[in-house]
């Protein structure tokens, strides 16, 4: 067997060269007149062992491309990752609240209740026994019933799929403290966030703060504003410096900038939290909520043919999948980004243009590149996808 592990890696043979090397060596025993071929019961014999041995042989290539982050997969990769205390996100369900409205007094247990989002096509589930107040209303919380990022807005309408006596109504509220879940950090996900997170290089250095704060649970960006000069600068005060994230938990995200800061010099924030070192001093700690910028997709686009809602949806969904993985904090949304996308769509024959608007712009002014500041990140669901099919 021919394998060879050295300092250069774990270098194989094709399955024709293994073949061809056991067959050489049965021919030098036994003669050049010897059946070897594969109709031969020993030529048979040797294919099979030749495929048996080229399989240990990717075995072993595979097992020595786990030893990297880079190549690593699966639970391979968790092993490295577990190294630097980092663990891969599992898949979670979005949480949302909405208002029932029904019989004072009326006891409802969890996962008794449940709705549809007419709007999404979701569908919630009551996550917690509750009692509707002398009000006839009561806030509660859902569940949705699948993993990933599933959102809901206070325009939507909500029917009820279990009707029980004494419940009237369900419906979305504005405040509806949503948390939107997510699905399993896969590879790439993990592999970025790791790279990110052993970048820094200094115990109390920013970079350090955005690294740790990387390894927090639901973090999907972090950025870093510093002023060194002594006036104000891009809204942030002199000699200070300001952290920006979208997701993750308050509390665990002001830990980190606590822990972690400079002496003497003051986090700014849009958000401001107070912590109290071992002496018992009380600092103010400052981060920045990322604003969310929700935007609209118009897309034009000539098709060979009808096509059906699964093949408009799945187009959706990989539009926002591309989105979701280069729109960061501060990133311009550039339509021309995404006709790669269509374009690896079947069945589109020609894409006439690519749209972008801020659904909060009252002038729906639609853009080539929307313009995202250094405080913001744009976000965008299927619902805010609108295809024109032009046939």
């Amino acid at each position: 067997m021919t394998l060879k592990i050295d300092s250069n890696g774990v270098q194989i043979q094709t399955l024709q060269e293994i073949l061809d090397e056991r067959q050489s060596n049965l021919l030098s025993v036994f003669g050049e007149d010897f059946a070897i071929d594969r109709t031969s019961p020993i030529g048979n014999m040797e294919l099979s062992d030749a495929n048996n041995e080229q399989l240990i042989h990717e075995c072993v290539a595979y097992l020595a491309s786990q030893l990297s982050s880079e190549t690593a997969e699966g639970y391979f990769l968790d092993c490295i990752c577990e190294y630097n205390n980092i663990y891969r996100f599992p898949s979670a369900k979005s949480l949302c609240d909405f208002k029932i409205i029904g019989a004072p007094n009326t006891s409802i247990t969890a996962e008794d209740l449940r709705i549809k989002d007419e709007s999404t096509g979701a569908f919630w589930i009551l996550n917690e026994d509750i009692i509707i107040g002398s009000t006839g209303e009561i806030e509660a919380q859902f569940i949705n019933n699948e993993y990933g990022p599933i959102n809901n807005n206070s325009t939507n309408i909500i029917t009820i799929m279990t009707p029980l006596s004494g419940v009237t109504s369900v419906s979305s509220i504005e405040n509806n403290n949503l948390i939107i879940g997510r699905y399993a950090e896969t590879d790439k996900e993990l592999r970025n966030r790791r790279r990110e997170a052993i970048q820094s290089t200094g115990a109390y250095s920013l970079d350090n703060i955005r690294s740790s704060i990387f390894t927090l649970d639901g973090i999907i960006d972090c950025k870093y504003l510093e002023n060194y000069n002594e006036v104000e600068e891009d809204g942030l005060p002199p000699k200070s410096f300001e952290i920006i994230v979208d997701g993750g938990d308050e509390d665990e995200i002001v830990d980190i900038i606590f822990e972690k800061k400079t002496l003497g010099v003051k986090p700014f924030g849009n958000s401001t939290y107070t912590r109290e070192d071992s002496q018992g001093n009380k600092y103010e700690i400052g981060y920045t909520k990322a604003q969310h910028v929700n935007t609209k997709f118009t897309i034009n686009i000539t098709t060979s043919g009808a096509q059906t809602d699964a093949w408009t949806d799945s187009l959706k969904s990989s539009i926002v999948e591309k989105f979701d993985e280069i729109q960061k904090i501060a990133v311009p949304v550039k339509a021309y980004t995404y006709y790669t996308v269509l374009t690896d769509i079947g069945n589109i024959d020609d894409i006439q243009s690519v749209k972008i608007e801020d659904i909060n712009d009252e002038t729906h002014t639609k853009y080539d590149t929307l313009d995202i500041n250094t405080r913001q990140i744009a976000k965008l669901s299927k619902d805010n996808i609108d295809i024109i099919f032009n046939n």
